[in-house]
């Protein structure tokens, strides 16, 4: 007869190695009540979590994955990369942090290609692999944008509201990503009595006349809540619709 608590927690001695063959019930009491069991039942209680504990280490790995999602879906937005490379983006990094002590002197064609972690069936096995399996689809990629916009908007809004008074500045947006004709909108007002600029958004011209622009930055503004007495400036590039002497914003 084995003891597997002492075993496990790697203490040496007849209960581990050769085990006991007295069954009696008092020398069985003297092992449990032996130092060195006792150690051993003290080691294997300090390694046990609390269902508590347990539960908050594995809200802290769901975290980091989606930390690290947020991260991949920003690195794309940022450089203006459509997010149809997201999941493959987020593939090829678990591929290298599962892969990173590749040596040498393993095929050096196997290392360059690319990650089909499809065929990779040890990635599945684990739950942090699922759970992040379910963060890297595209769908989940557009809803961390969404949240990642929403959060970065409404600090800005905030900002605006909270400053005695703002500045609109407006420019035709021509960008290779979408054919519509836009209009960039941005803002300029005080944060710690500092004047500084904030993108606001674009907003798509249907009409490019002046009411039509008016009308557009109206109902802009009155979507974001902004307050219009506020503003005490409006700047443009200068175009005629801009300045003219007749139909015109100014």
């Amino acid at each position: 007869m084995f003891c597997n608590t002492c075993k496990n927690a790697g203490i040496s001695s007849m209960w581990t190695t050769t085990g006991s063959e007295w069954l009696k019930e008092d020398c069985i009491e003297r092992h449990q009540q032996s130092k060195k069991h006792e150690k051993a039942v003290s080691a294997k209680n300090s390694n046990q979590l609390t269902i508590k504990e347990g539960f908050m280490q594995q809200m802290s790995n769901n975290q980091a994955l989606i930390i690290g999602c947020m991260r991949n879906v920003y690195y794309l937005t940022q450089r203006n990369i459509a997010l149809n490379n997201y999941e493959s983006l987020c593939d090829l990094i678990l591929y290298q942090n599962n892969y990173q002590y590749q040596t040498g002197d393993e095929d050096f064609i196997q290392n360059l290609r690319p990650p089909l972690l499809q065929n990779h069936s040890e990635f599945t096995t684990s739950s942090s692999s699922t759970n992040y399996a379910l963060y890297k689809n595209a769908v989940a990629g557009k809803e961390l944008l969404s949240s990642i916009f929403t959060i970065i908007e409404e600090s800005v809004i905030a900002e605006v509201k909270n400053s005695p008074c703002w500045s609109l500045l407006i420019d035709e947006s021509n960008t290779n990503v979408i054919s519509e004709k836009t209009i960039a909108l941005v803002s300029k007002h005080l944060v710690n009595g500092e004047p500084i600029f904030r993108y606001l958004g674009l907003a798509q011209v249907t009409d490019a006349s002046a009411n039509g622009i008016m009308n557009l930055i109206n109902l802009f503004v009155n979507q974001k809540g902004l307050d219009i007495t506020k503003l005490r400036h409006f700047g443009s590039d200068g175009a005629a619709t801009m300045t003219g002497n007749y139909i015109n914003l100014n």
